[in-house]
């Protein structure tokens, strides 16, 4: 009996005649003529776990006649007396588990000829939860080099608090479905150990402190949660050392959740990888602001090429130690105001949210952007570095802030002048007045694309530039690709935003070549396809989301866009900059606008060349858009318009019919007299709801948006919308 708390008063006390404490108890048992443990041998080769024929009190033989099973204070063991080297005709047996079965220690020889290396210890695959059946261990496991683990079930360790130190000896075999650690106990992971799922809920988990071992998981690690992220405040308590912990996950869901109480999580030296992006947490359990854990070494890979966002969620890194974003990196706080960061290396995309502090190296990755997301500061310590491997003319670094709402601050400590060289800079402000700020924040060599305050720019000597593509076949980021001239030698930097771009005749292209925007950011000025063959194809894969700031590839042109017949297959966001007062005009020459379309220049000004059709969302955020009585089609849910809710950002319809091809929802949050009907229709197809938002905002009650002519061709709503035609 295990976990059973009685609600006696008055001194009364229970009494288990014959039963066994299992522990947690309490608080009025007591437990008298608790049988003597036996050690129970397995015998006759391949059977269920609870046939008693299979069980007996010494190795070899038959002995059991009492028709008794293991219990969970008996010891079972697998040794040559089993019967697996001769069980079915000669070939090794199985050991099926069929329901919930208990033991104290289990032990596996090593003897191959006693446990050959087909001898499988069996459970079928159930269900995911801690409810399923399992083998219940209140011991120690050892199993064999030579068996086959084909386990998937739940073995559930629960050892008791006062019992010593327990062992886990894998010896190289796959354990369980899900390892449950819910005994009070304590238990050391002897050797290198593989599970699919680990929820430590309860009781001390150490790693063996005389080797480098590899914790592998197929899906999770829980602490002082179960699978199903229940919080269990029992004290569970995990000591790394320099151990490694591998999460081999593949599928988006898979995570490592180290979320145990102050002062339960041990990180000594060890080295915790996601194969595939996806979660590191180190918020705490049960007060989830009542501290933060601490990481040495993180690595987040990207081995599904899913470009998967690797999250440190609420963890330092300690001196000497480093986090690693091989996908796109995202470094949050969590419940807390600020985490400290001894080193941090991207190699994609970056997300800094809320206030992080770096005290030894930065490393960013040329033509990579790296957000300060909703108002975050970045603080460099005194004694902090930034690096940019490569940058200059293999392209520059993109520091911005958020692009839905506020500018993010970067605050370097220790003083004096800080530089930043081949950088593009939107909406970061410099702090020159916190305590042991710098006095100076210069940025060679770089772009200012507004809203950002207390720098110094010089702008890259290169100046504007006029670059053709050359040579065909390549990726947006390689310098042979561009020149000073249409069909000229490559060898110039990649485009910054101050530079036009042509493809034409002489670009080299023939059919099916590419011109790739590779990961992270791509600029230009203007970009023309004029005299382009059709031969050819802009190219991302598609990646349209509702939250396109963080999507992989990104295009950002800052003047004209003119496509040619068939060119354009970018699946990433376009965003359309712009600069005011010129008028910026987007010819689309009949291709569709793949992935998601921003227009996003704060003081841009668009207008449409010709009739205009996107397959993903569209974003009017910032600046004037002029449709020109051009048709427009949309395919994709969302058109969301002044969502920001800006005063400035102003829309023309004119005479433009406008389609919604699929299921829309289209928001007009526009101030008053900023959207113009002219006389245009809007027109809602699709199989589900067509819905229609509008608010103006400076204006005082609920004053409606007007449009001209709508029509649903499917259901449909109208919410703060006058209809005038």
């Amino acid at each position: 009996m295990n976990d059973i708390h009685s609600a006696s008063t008055g001194g009364v006390t229970f009494t288990d005649d014959g039963g066994v404490d299992l522990g947690n108890n309490q608080p009025a048992w007591s437990f008298i003529n608790e049988p003597t443990p036996v050690t129970w041998y397995w015998v006759g080769g391949t059977g269920d776990w609870d046939e008693y024929a299979h069980w007996s009190s010494t190795s070899g033989t038959a002995n059991n006649p009492g028709m008794c099973l293991p219990n969970a204070n008996d010891n079972v063991v697998f040794d040559g007396g089993s019967g697996f080297n001769t069980a079915n005709g000669g070939t090794a047996g199985t050991v099926n588990v069929v329901t919930d079965s208990y033991c104290k220690n289990m032990t596996w020889t090593d003897d191959v000829a006693a446990i050959p290396a087909d001898a499988t210890f069996y459970m079928p695959v159930t269900a995911w939860y801690e409810s399923e059946p399992g083998l219940y261990v209140y011991g120690s496991v050892r199993l064999s080099p030579n068996m086959i683990g084909e386990f998937h079930g739940a073995i559930r360790f629960r050892a008791k608090d006062s019992d010593p130190q327990q062992t886990i000896e894998s010896n190289g075999r796959f354990l369980a479905r899900n390892a449950i650690f819910d005994g009070s106990g304590s238990w050391k992971i002897m050797d290198n150990f593989h599970a699919n799922a680990v929820a430590h809920m309860d009781g001390t988990i150490e790693t063996n402190p005389a080797i480098s071992g590899t914790i592998t998981l197929d899906y999770a690690w829980d602490g002082s949660t179960d699978h199903n992220r229940i919080t269990f405040d029992r004290g569970a308590e995990l000591f790394l050392n320099g151990w490694t912990v591998i999460n081999t996950s593949l599928v988006s869901v898979g995570h490592l959740y180290f979320t145990y109480d102050v002062g339960k999580f041990h990180w000594g030296t060890s080295h915790i990888i996601q194969q595939r992006g996806q979660y590191v947490v180190g918020f705490t359990l049960p007060d989830v602001s009542a501290g933060v854990h601490d990481f040495y070494n993180v690595t987040f890979q990207d081995l599904a090429n899913a470009n998967e966002l690797g999250l440190l969620w609420q963890g330092n890194i300690i001196s000497g130690g480093k986090v690693r974003f091989e996908s796109r990196g995202f470094i949050y706080p969590g419940y807390l105001p600020n985490v400290s960061i001894y080193e941090a290396e991207f190699l994609e995309e970056g997300h800094f949210y809320r206030n992080v502090t770096v005290t030894n190296t930065l490393t960013l990755a040329p033509n990579h952007g790296y957000q300060l997301n909703e108002g975050a500061t970045l603080t460099l310590a005194a004694t902090a570095t930034v690096n940019i491997p490569g940058s200059g003319c293999a392209g520059n670094v993109f520091l911005f802030g958020n692009p839905r709402h506020t500018f993010g601050t970067l605050l370097k400590l220790g003083g004096g002048t800080f530089s930043l060289d081949n950088v593009v800079l939107e909406a970061v402000h410099a702090d020159i007045t916190s305590p042991g700020a710098a006095t100076t924040y210069n940025a060679t060599n770089a772009t200012d694309l507004g809203g950002n305050l207390n720098w110094n720019f010089t702008a890259a000597a290169t100046g504007s530039r006029q670059l053709f593509w050359v040579g065909g076949d390549g990726i947006w980021t390689e310098q042979p690709h561009w020149s000073l001239a249409s069909g000229g030698t490559g060898g110039e930097c990649p485009p910054d935003p101050d530079d036009d771009v042509h493809f034409d005749a002489n670009s080299g292209f023939s059919t099916g070549n590419q011109v790739e925007i590779p990961e992270g950011h791509a600029f230009c000025r203007k970009m023309d396809w004029t005299g382009a063959p059709g031969l050819q194809q802009l190219f991302a894969p598609n990646t349209a989301s509702t939250q396109p700031e963080y999507e992989p590839r990104h295009l950002q042109v800052f003047g004209d866009l003119t496509f040619a017949p068939g060119v354009n297959n970018f699946g990433g966001p376009l965003w359309l900059r712009g600069t005011f007062p010129n008028t910026n005009t987007l010819i689309s020459a009949g291709n569709h606008i793949k992935g998601n379309v921003l227009f996003a220049g704060i003081t841009g000004d668009w207008t449409l060349g010709d009739d205009f059709f996107t397959d993903s969302h569209v974003f009017h955020w910032y600046g004037k858009l002029n449709t020109a009585s051009h048709a427009v089609t949309a395919a994709g849910y969302h058109w969301n318009g002044n969502t920001l809710v800006r005063p400035d950002v102003e829309l023309w319809l004119g005479n433009s019919t406008v389609t919604f091809v699929n299921t829309a929802l289209l928001r007009l949050d526009y101030y008053t007299g900023k959207l113009h009907p002219g006389g245009s229709h809007l027109i809602f197809n699709g199989s589900s709801f067509g819905q229609i938002q509008g608010v103006q905002w400076n204006y005082p009650g609920t004053e409606r948006i007007e449009l001209n002519n709508v029509t649903f061709n499917t259901p449909g709503y109208l919410l703060g919308v006058k209809v005038l035609g």
